[in-house]
């Protein structure tokens, strides 16, 4: 799937003193090669397809062949980083360096200093992160910022620090990450700098490293509140999964879904994820399972696992491990330990496969588990040595802490009282150390309450003296006059007692007759409102019926689609002209997309408004069976969760219909593989329609708004009855994009209240 060619061809480069047709012919192929060979070999975690990661070296090749011919620096130094990092991801670190090496003189040779720094950052970004090369990747850190410090560029010096407090956090220097972390924070407060929410971000991973979860979520919301719309999704995807972690060791599981749904929702909002990333949301659905299970959704748990992993990267080896480890989990829970154990096995296999040393870890640990809980201590004890001597994020304080709880069940039931006396003391120690900053946090807010409450309390007193002094000051003038006016207050209250006994005898004659007349009126009254209820409850039937014929007149609509679509079919078998039949099965789709649309009608609890993702989402399956049965074409939907009036909905499925029809069928006669991707989204304005394919797009010449054929003509006609803007591209495949606003959502809105209004009346 393309929008259009500049996806691929990469930024323009202008250098003075290189010939700008040369430079713009080289620079694109180039970078086109570049972009070729990342796509093979940046897409795998590691070495283990050989073949997909081998398949970028020719491409790779050409480009440095056509950069050392151009003379252009850029092109060298792109080229050369990027064989670097081809044959870092083959593990062949040997011949990676010599590549970096080569790009760094080839920068030192040009005299540009800020390339020369970009090529240091990147070979030490790529230098693994294992004990034989951590001096040399601190090394390689360490020049690239001296280089920055030279070109004056501080958001990369920023970067070079958050990349060494990284290196401390991954290798267990935790005092050391955070004193660098500290330091850094406050010169990008002096500073302002953009970065700052990343280093709110390891500051919350060094303190959740301590068992410190509250100060992490702290410094989480720090990132989230300073990144606000300048993060990428990704990151604020990382970040909002850390936080549902903490929140999840802490029992808070109601919150910590919050935020993991938020991480999904991040997720999902980023494009062109890389091979991190896509690992990374793997981790975020096996936590999001792992809290629908502590909140007792075990088989909910297990449908949201596979529903989620067919949306994503189901075919890859990451995906299965998490899916597995997952799944491990939910049987545990279930108590199917037989089934779970066979998970963690299979999890454990693929993840010494990818070399994800964490993962290991956490399998590890989770296998413990089972086995404590299965009452196989025997194997829960070689499994927790395994745990135990393995360093990773995986070792975290609340997972040593469980750790200490199983030996403590272990010793317990083989009778070993002291030993498992000393582990429940080292658990109690590890689960307080957990808890004891939200104790903290809590009274703190207990204080700071106390302190308010105080202050307001002294000024209360404050102002009740004052009152009181003025009172003193008046009490004398006070005394003095109501002496005087005593004995005339007393003489007019005895007059006032005897009118008022006259008066209140009036009054309770007329009070009498006003009660009659109230109850009266009372009677009265009631009967209208028993009338009125009556009234309202026929009301109500008929609402009742009237909404059942509606759904039965959608119920019988889809029927008799579904009939004529069946007369179709068995015309169609029939025919022996090809052409014919192919009108026969193109008119089948249109009316099952009909037929499909009045089925969500009569199924929902609106009858006017049809629920966008779930609509599109069935229609492309339909689509999919119906013309992609050697799955030759793959589809990538990015739909919002809106609802359309029918009156919108039935165009929007036809549009689909042909537009995916003539996809399938047309764009892709030489592709092996084929990308279809669809997006719909919306805003106060009005819906946005998106249908991209990476297929070979319209013939020289062709103009698809002004084409004859039935499908364009069909396409054409229905954006004019939805009032939209139709606008079809042709540049390395075709791109479809439709536009119409809101308006006839509110004018079906104010027919239905116009119509209710109306029976009202009558």
């Amino acid at each position: 799937m393309v929008c259009c060619a500049a996806a691929f061809a990469g930024p323009e480069i202008f250098i003075p003193g290189t010939p700008a047709k040369k430079l713009n012919r080289d620079s694109v192929q180039v970078v086109a090669l570049l972009k070729t060979a990342e796509q093979y070999y940046d897409t795998e975690w590691n070495y283990t397809n050989k073949k997909k990661v081998d398949s970028a070296f020719p491409p790779l090749q050409a480009a440095i062949r056509l950069a050392m011919s151009s003379g252009i620096t850029v092109l060298k130094h792109q080229s050369l980083v990027a064989a670097g990092r081809f044959f870092f991801r083959c593990d062949k670190v040997d011949r990676a360096s010599r590549f970096f090496t080569a790009a760094i003189l080839v920068d030192s040779v040009a005299g540009n200093d800020s390339l020369r720094a970009e090529a240091w950052f990147k070979f030490a970004d790529r230098t693994p992160l294992l004990p034989p090369y951590l001096d040399v990747k601190k090394d390689r850190y360490e020049r690239a910022l001296q280089l920055f410090k030279k070109t004056g560029r501080i958001h990369k010096q920023v970067e070079i620090h958050q990349r060494l407090a990284d290196m401390l956090i991954s290798t267990g220097n935790i005092a050391e990450a955070r004193k660098k972390l500290l330091w850094l924070l406050s010169v990008q407060q002096f500073t302002r700098a953009a970065a700052l929410a990343d280093t709110y971000r390891l500051l919350a991973t060094v303190e959740s490293s301590d068992g410190n979860y509250n100060i992490a979520i702290s410094n989480g919301m720090q990132a989230l509140a300073h990144g606000n719309k300048d993060i990428d999704p990704f990151t604020a995807s990382q970040l909002n999964g850390s936080l549902g972690t903490w929140y999840q060791v802490l029992g808070e599981n109601e919150k910590s879904l919050q935020y993991l749904r938020a991480a999904l929702s991040c997720f999902m909002a980023g494009k062109n994820p890389d091979v991190h990333q896509r690992f990374a949301v793997y981790t975020v659905l096996r936590q999001m399972a792992h809290c629908m299970v502590l909140q007792g959704r075990k088989i909910e748990a297990l449908y949201f696992l596979d529903s989620c992993n067919a949306m994503l990267y189901p075919e890859t080896d990451y995906a299965r491990q998490q899916i597995a480890g997952a799944k491990g989990d939910c049987n545990k829970a279930l108590g199917n330990y037989a089934a779970a154990e066979d998970y963690y096995l299979t999890s454990i296999k693929l993840a010494l496969h990818n070399d994800r040393a964490g993962n290991i870890q956490l399998e590890y640990f989770q296998l413990a588990d089972l086995y404590t809980r299965w009452n196989k201590f025997n194997l829960a004890a070689i499994y927790i040595s395994r745990f135990l001597v393995m360093k990773s994020d995986a070792s975290g304080v609340s997972r040593l802490r469980d750790i200490e709880f199983m030996r403590f069940r272990a010793d317990s039931a083989s009778g070993n009282h002291f030993s498992a006396i000393a582990h429940f003391r080292a658990y109690k120690e590890l689960h307080d150390s957990i808890f004891s900053a939200q104790k903290s946090k809590q009274i703190e807010e207990l204080r700071m309450q106390y302190d308010v409450a105080q202050k307001e309390h002294s000024i209360t007193l404050l102002k009740q003296n004052e009152t009181l002094q003025e009172g003193r000051l008046q009490k004398a003038v006070m005394e003095r006059r109501l002496i005087s006016a005593g004995l005339a207050v007393i003489l007019m209250v005895l007059i006032f007692m005897f009118l008022d006994s006259r008066k209140k005898k009036r009054i309770n004659a007329v009070l009498s007759q006003q009660q009659q007349m109230i109850f009266t009126r009372n009677a009265s009254l009631q009967n209208l409102i028993n009338e009125k209820e009556r009234l309202l409850e026929e009301k109500s039937q008929l609402i009742r019926e009237k909404e059942s014929l509606l759904v039965e007149v959608h119920h019988r609509v889809k029927n008799s689609l579904q009939l004529v679509n069946s007369l179709l079919y068995s015309q169609a078998v029939r025919l022996k002209d090809e052409s014919a039949i192919r009108a026969f099965h193109d008119s089948r789709h249109r009316i099952q997309s009909l037929s499909l649309l009045h089925q969500k009608l009569y199924m929902s609890e609106s009858l006017q408004f049809v629920n966008v993702q779930s609509y599109i989402g069935e229609l492309i399956l339909y689509l999919n069976d119906g013309y992609n049965k050697d799955d030759r074409v793959r589809f990538r939907i990015h739909i919002a969760d809106v609802e359309l009036p029918i009156q919108q909905a039935i165009p929007i499925g036809l549009i689909l219909n042909e537009a995916v029809t003539n996809a399938v069928k047309y764009a892709f006669p030489q592709q092996p593989e084929g990308l279809i991707e669809l997006t719909f989204s919306g805003n106060e304005q009005g819906y946005t329609l998106v249908l991209r394919d990476n297929g070979i797009g319209f013939p020289p010449g062709f103009d698809p708004l002004r084409a004859d054929s039935f499908g364009i003509t069909l396409i054409r006609g229905f954006c004019d009855q939805l009032e939209a803007n139709l606008q079809i591209v042709s540049d390395n495949g075709v791109c479809i994009t439709i536009f119409f606003n809101r308006d006839a959502d509110k004018a079906g809105i104010e027919m239905i209240t116009d119509i209710n209004q109306l029976n009202e009346k009558q």
